[in-house]
């Protein structure tokens, strides 16, 4: 076997197993570079799922208490109207029958036309004072109160509108922080194969040396042995030459 060829195999009984665990090492933190990423992408599915559906719920709460708001306040302000309404309906109620009341006492005292007038004067003032009254204790009871539900309403509103930026802010933050650990992965990673290319570096240089040194101690042997065969296959010459010349007598 030529130098080379022995001292290639001398290396490469020696680094081989080293390069080979190195280049196990290197794909070992690829692959587990890999998984982490894999399984960072599938908690940042599950997180913005888990987000969206609890920024769903509340907004759909709040919307809902919105328009149930809404609707209770309509209906108070209905039926505080309606009781006004009602009011006046027995005001206008009790001054019929004083109407009638004081037409039939202004009948049967003779009083007449003019005098049922002028006895009815005073009921009609006060009914009038009364029907206005209610009138205006009805504008601003509901008035009131439908300024109110407009007033919430816009804080219901706002509420709902904080709601969404909350989620907005909250699904920035997560973006934020899975964007991190998606680059810490990598640079660890990274660093951990730098390592190992090191090493493998390393035994690539090492190995380069040992074969230089190998195959001049082989080549030098090589040479020594090929030196003294020659020595040996002259000295042999010389030997069968002397024999050659004794046995022609010479």
């Amino acid at each position: 076997m030529a130098a080379m060829d022995q001292a290639q195999a001398q290396v490469a009984l020696k680094y081989d197993p080293q390069q080979a665990a190195a280049q196990r090492a290197i794909q070992a933190i690829q692959g587990q570079t890999q998984a982490n990423e894999t399984g960072l992408n599938q908690y940042g599915v599950q997180g913005r799922q888990a987000i969206g559906s609890a920024y769903d719920t509340l907004g759909g709460l709040l919307g809902a208490n919105r328009q149930q708001s809404s609707a209770d306040l309509a209906q108070q302000a209905a039926l505080v109207g309606r009781g006004y309404d009602e009011a006046n309906a027995y005001q206008n109620q009790v001054a019929d029958q004083g109407r009638q009341r004081l037409s039939s006492m202004a009948g049967a005292l003779g009083a007449g036309a003019a005098g049922n007038l002028q006895v009815q004067t005073g009921l009609e003032s006060t009914l009038a004072n009364i029907l206005g009254q209610n009138g205006q204790a009805r504008a601003n009871a509901t008035g009131n109160l439908n300024t109110w539900a407009g007033q919430w309403d816009q804080i219901l509103g706002n509420g709902i509108n904080n709601a969404e930026q909350g989620r907005a802010y909250d699904l920035s933050d997560f973006e934020t922080q899975l964007l991190q650990l998606l680059g810490n992965n990598k640079v660890a990673g990274l660093e951990g194969e730098n390592v190992q290319y090191g090493k493998l570096s390393d035994i690539l240089g090492a190995r380069q040396n040992d074969l230089i040194a190998s195959y001049n101690e082989l080549a030098q042997r090589e040479w020594e042995n090929s030196f003294k065969q020659a020595q040996l296959d002259q000295e042999a010459s010389k030997a069968n030459a002397s024999l050659s010349l004794q046995a022609q007598g010479l």
